[in-house]
């Protein structure tokens, strides 16, 4: 199947869903970046173009291999970012598995020219208007790292009394909203340094479970007035791209089956690859839906070829990415990891 209309379920619908823009920032891809005031910003590279990128997306598990050429006659030392997307800090227990054994939140793996390589881990703290607030967390002896035991439901909801003048002070400060909910966001970005020889190409592969957010398909009843109202039902149509045809068949499914099984969101910053020396010589897109039959939906402007039950593919050379992706898969097969 291929340059289909706007949804897919793999073997009971036949459409797929390509139309408009993604809106959501989500996981990453490498770009040259500087260490600033305030916060890691991406900037424009010319030493070092990105002749290939493979990826491959499933609800999880991320794999990326890209091939870097530096175009110069002299070898380009840079900073590298990986940076994965701002999370509402109330969402990080549903949205991130639980790990507060580990040091880092993220298992992420990488390579430089098929050694692996170390990148730190920067947890930064951003406000709901966008301001980069770490400082003043660390000011106030509040942890960055999303897995702290204070952040756990079961301290920060609980009766300790730690937690009181916290959430005293973040109310001063606006930080804390109703029921004791956090307005923040949390943004963690991966940095090491490499060298690229001159003249030469590089492989860089990443691995890493991606943080794939987790919901209910709790449809109105009524759903056509959800335009009416702030509703999950306009959400949801908006954010993937589902039209009237293919949002009736995914609310005609039993309620039974949409109230017991959870809906997957996987994301991934492309738009980043950018800034790079030019386009991306040759870029391919495979998606893994999770599960044979899974319902996919995605603002994806590009088209996708179905290439196996539970497969998608995409592939241009010279591809300058202007959009990142974001995609919904549904099943009651598709299993929470």
């Amino acid at each position: 199947m291929k340059n289909s209309p706007a949804f897919l379920r793999f073997s009971l619908v036949t459409a797929v869903l390509f139309t408009g823009m993604a809106a959501f920032p989500a996981r990453a891809n490498d770009s040259a970046a500087s260490i600033v005031a305030g916060g890691i910003v991406l900037e424009e590279n010319e030493a070092v173009r990105l002749a290939r990128e493979d990826l491959f997306l499933s609800p999880s598990r991320i794999e990326v291999a890209y091939e870097f050429e530096n175009v110069t006659e002299e070898d380009a030392a840079l900073t590298i970012a990986f940076p994965f997307p701002d999370t509402f800090a109330d969402d990080i227990g549903e949205q991130w598995p639980p790990a507060p054994e580990k040091v880092r939140f993220i298992d992420f793996t990488t390579t430089f020219d098929g050694k692996p390589t170390e990148a730190r881990e920067v947890v930064e703290i951003i406000s709901l208007e966008g301001e980069n607030i770490t400082a003043l967390f660390r000011e106030e002896g509040w942890p960055l790292a999303p897995y702290d035991d204070l952040w756990q439901p079961s301290t920060w909801y609980g009766d300790e009394a730690r937690t009181a003048p916290i959430k005293e002070r973040m109310a001063e400060l606006g930080l804390l909203g109703n029921f004791e909910s956090r307005k923040w966001k949390t943004r963690i970005t991966y940095l090491w340094e490499a060298v690229f020889p001159a003249g030469e190409k590089v492989e860089v592969r990443h691995s890493y479970k991606p943080v794939a957010g987790a919901f209910m398909l709790s449809f109105m009843r009524n759903w056509q007035e959800a335009e009416k109202l702030d509703a999950f039902d306009s959400w949801f149509r908006e954010r993937y791209c589902v039209g009237d045809e293919e949002f009736t068949a995914l609310a005609a499914l039993p309620e039974e089956e949409r109230y017991s099984h959870f809906a997957r969101e996987v994301g991934y910053v492309l738009t980043s690859g950018a800034n790079w020396n030019g386009p991306i010589g040759h870029f391919h897109l495979t998606i893994d839906t999770g599960a044979p039959g899974a319902v996919f939906a995605s603002c994806w402007p590009h088209p996708l070829e179905q290439t196996g039950p539970q497969r998608l593919e995409f592939s241009a050379k010279n591809f300058t990415p202007e959009e990142d992706i974001i995609f919904m898969t549904y099943s009651p097969h598709l299993e929470m990891e």
